[in-house]
């Protein structure tokens, strides 16, 4: 049981997809997933430059997840959830501003991911949360640009240079 516990993985569930920056995924949809997700926030990035993406479906408790984690972010942008549950991503930027100073609606998740990579540094951490409905596409996004990304970077210096191993 021990064994099978130690190996058992929760996709979406603070999941680390890509360091420098870091870039996490947890599915905190609902108030108490909103609190353990902000103690872990708390936990292991006290004092480090956050950027949310947050996509909410309008059936779920959005006033009390943004008013648990948005106090923790640097910037947060905002992102459509799909579906005639979904929830337009101006609906919950003006609902995030509430919280919060800097918020970005956004039309669409690519957007966000391609934004928050541009607004981030090595030591920035992205933070994608919210309704698993999103959260596969931009999983297998990030991962995609992750592996781009380090195919790119093999033999070159951070300004793009020909690096001499």
């Amino acid at each position: 049981v021990y064994r099978g516990l130690e190996k058992t993985v929760w996709p979406g569930r603070f999941q680390i997809l890509a360091k420098k920056p870091y870039f996490i995924a947890d599915g905190a949809h609902n108030r108490d997933g909103a609190k353990r997700l902000a103690q872990s926030v708390r936990f292991y990035f006290t004092n480090r430059r956050i950027i949310y993406i947050i996509g909410i479906l309008r059936d779920k408790e959005q006033e009390e997840i943004l008013k648990v984690t948005c106090g923790l972010a640097t910037q947060i942008l905002t992102v459509p959830t799909a579906g005639e549950r979904g929830l337009s991503s101006y609906d919950l930027a003006c609902m995030a501003s509430n919280y919060h100073d800097n918020v970005t609606a956004l039309d669409s998740v690519q957007e966000a991911v391609e934004l928050a990579y541009l607004l981030s540094d090595k030591d920035t951490v992205i933070i994608a949360f919210g309704s698993l409905s999103y959260l596969g596409g931009l999983m297998k996004m990030v991962e995609h640009l992750s592996v781009k990304k380090n195919r790119n970077d093999i033999g070159r210096d951070s300004h793009g240079k020909q690096r001499e191993d």
